[in-house]
């Protein structure tokens, strides 16, 4: 069959429309019977045609009838040739722009014929997905300055193939960089079929800011009010007219912005579309619409949904940063830190930037409107080894930020000051009895965790304060006294001098193995408490703390895993101010919520307990607490040995 094919398209006394006749009914007579063989010796005819660089519009339209022929009589076959290393070939070795228009066409129209898979791009690696932006980019490029029609389909196929593997960020620099230019080309008949579909991606996807609509809408109501003439103009001008009516509905009238777009559709008699309606599209062209992560830091799979509880944002993983968005979902729940994060306004010094960019991400997890906030600004502030696709620590994290953040400026310390507390370390020479002393400041409390099988109780494991550590020859960790001049087997006694308005407890769980040369992780198992009390110094009253966020680490490993937070939704206290939440979103301040990147579901203390009473791969990691009024009196504990990992 493949020598017959060959033998009708060269023939050149035939025209073209007897060749298409002729081909289709060899189709029809020996598709079903196609033995592999046949159908290898087409597969390779098809590709051929397709892919050559002289090929006509009747090569074309024969390479698109053998390739669906071939994954409809042999889809194993079909695919056992065209998998992710082809795609992968073929964008790597894309050279001129013809090579671009060619191969990206061919690839978006064999992704269409492969039956209940995602589309091509799930196969390939991180890369070459980010590779795909450059192909998408030159397409755009030729949707405004060429009339290639047709273009429009393949810039929204791979636009949505890449939304359904989460490249929120790659899309998002595409639309920032292109949606003007695309909404131009709508004064243009002959490119308007390209170009609507594509800005009605970019608006109806876009749902990270309003400012692309606003900016938008006020150059097209008037390009709209001008279709009156032709049944193609008033569908145009239908279509405009809905995209604005349900992005007003969504993002909330601007500048009088909803009053143009009513008036506009008034004029042309265009139906109203209704709330439901505008929130039913909405969902149906949002970008995160059938969405599939990949998450490579955990290796689960996750959903996200258009509509967060409670009117929460999440954090997109920009690749193994949960580390980074566990962290940062515990500290906006922390009220007085986030406020004061969000009111500082003082500029910083050129190329300390880390507290703007810190100012900006919070603004945008108070946005209770969007569903997803992507924290790329900050991202790239942090150290190029914290932001180099590798996994991180959340507590080194945390600190490396305060870190950053208290040598910026005044304002970033007074921020951090709801974190600052102090401990006295008291050492006592064994030999002379002289006592040295010295305090320091912290702004993270890590305290020893027991290797052990058997959950341990919260209150027992935070209550190590004051401590005693044994400085000996056997412990390998002699003190050095300064009136003997030599080193001394001593006794060293840690208090706690002040205790912060809001405490993190870190759990050390990560310890290195002298035995196996690697960092181990502990799993001890850890019954959490909604409350704890925390002594100050011996001899004194305890300080009561109630939990509001909890950070854990999932995965047996401490080099690999994965981060997500269960947090009191105290963080809309901040919101209200730059959002003005009704007293209802107030009252649902207590409500538990789990951030797991882009996932926010609404959970419960109890429901957070059974789920780490059910794995022990998942471990609390960081507890944070805000200080409450309460103060007991009480006798400590007796003093134990224990290390002091301060």
């Amino acid at each position: 069959m493949e020598t017959l094919i060959r033998k009708v398209l060269t023939a050149s006394h035939l025209p073209d429309i007897t060749k298409k006749k002729t081909i289709i009914t060899l189709f029809a007579r020996s598709a079903s019977t196609l033995s592999k063989p046949d159908a290898s010796l087409l597969l390779n005819l098809g590709l051929e045609l397709k892919t050559a660089s002289s090929r006509t519009l009747l090569d074309d339209w024969a390479g698109d009838m053998i390739l669906e022929a071939v994954s409809n009589a042999h889809h194993d076959l079909f695919w056992a040739v065209l998998r992710a290393d082809w795609f992968h070939n073929k964008i790597s070795g894309i050279v001129t722009n013809l090579d671009y228009a060619r191969n990206i066409m061919l690839m978006v129209q064999v992704a269409r014929w492969k039956e209940d898979v995602e589309p091509f791009i799930q196969g390939l690696d991180r890369s070459a997905l980010w590779r795909l932006q450059v192909p998408i980019q030159r397409l755009i490029d030729w949707l405004v300055t060429t009339d290639m029609p047709g273009t429009g389909v393949w810039i929204v196929a791979l636009m949505e193939s890449l939304a359904s593997q989460g490249e929120f960020m790659i899309l998002r620099e595409l639309a920032d960089k292109n949606a003007y230019k695309v909404a131009r080309q709508l004064a243009f008949k002959e490119r308007r079929n390209d170009a609507l579909p594509v800005l009605r991606l970019i608006l109806l996807g876009y749902h990270h800011s309003d400012i692309l609509f606003r900016n938008l809408i006020q150059g097209l109501i008037p390009l709209v009010a001008r279709c009156r003439k032709t049944p193609e103009d008033r569908e145009f001008a239908a279509e405009v007219c809905s995209v604005a009516q349900t992005l007003v509905i969504h993002f909330g009238d601007f500048d009088e912005i909803g009053t143009k777009v009513q008036k506009a559709r008034i004029a042309l008699e265009l139906p109203v579309v209704p709330r439901a309606e505008a929130q039913r599209i909405m969902q149906e062209n949002s970008w995160k619409k059938g969405l599939h992560i990949q998450n490579t830091s955990a290796g689960l799979r996750q959903k996200t949904a258009l509509v967060q509880p409670l009117g929460k944002v999440g954090l997109v993983n920009l690749g193994n940063s949960c580390f980074m968005n566990s962290a940062l979902r515990a500290l906006f729940c922390s009220g007085d830190f986030s406020r004061a994060v969000l009111n500082d306004t003082a500029k910083v010094p050129p190329g300390k930037v880390l507290t703007t960019r810190l100012r900006e991400t919070f603004t945008g997890m108070s946005t209770s409107r969007l569903s997803i906030y992507t924290p790329l600004t900050l991202y790239k502030a942090l150290p190029d080894w914290l932001n180099d696709g590798h996994q991180q620590d959340a507590a080194e994290f945390t600190k490396i930020l305060f870190s950053l953040m208290e040598d910026e400026a005044p304002a970033s310390k007074q921020a951090l000051s709801s974190f600052h507390g102090a401990v006295v370390n008291q050492i006592k020479c064994g030999v002379c009895g002289t006592v040295s002393s010295n305090k320091e400041g912290f702004y993270d409390l890590a305290v020893p965790l027991p290797a052990s099988d058997s959950p341990q109780e919260l209150q027992s494991v935070v209550d190590v304060f004051p401590s005693v550590e044994e400085l000996n020859e056997q412990n390998n960790n002699m003190y050095h006294c300064d009136k003997c001049q030599a080193l001394r087997a001593a006794t060293r006694y840690t208090m706690l001098a002040s205790l912060p308005t809001n405490l993190i407890v870190s759990l050390n769980r990560f310890r290195f193995d002298v035995q196996r040369s690697r960092r181990i992780k502990i799993n001890t198992p850890i019954r959490l408490a909604e409350s704890i009390q925390i002594k100050v110094q011996d001899g004194q009253g305890l300080q009561g703390y109630e939990l509001y966020a909890v950070v854990i680490h999932t995965g047996e490993s401490a080099n690999h895993g994965h981060y997500y937070t269960y947090a009191k939704d105290s963080g809309p206290s901040t919101t209200t101010s730059i959002n003005g939440a009704s007293s209802s979103e107030a009252a649902a301040k207590s409500a538990w919520l789990l951030y797991n990147d882009t996932s926010v579901t609404v959970s419960s203390f109890e429901a957070m307990q059974q789920a780490l009473a059910n794995s022990r791969r998942e471990t609390p990691y960081m507890l944070f607490f805000r200080k409450t009024g309460l103060q007991i009196n009480r006798t400590h504990a007796p003093l134990v040995n224990t290390i002091s990992n301060l």
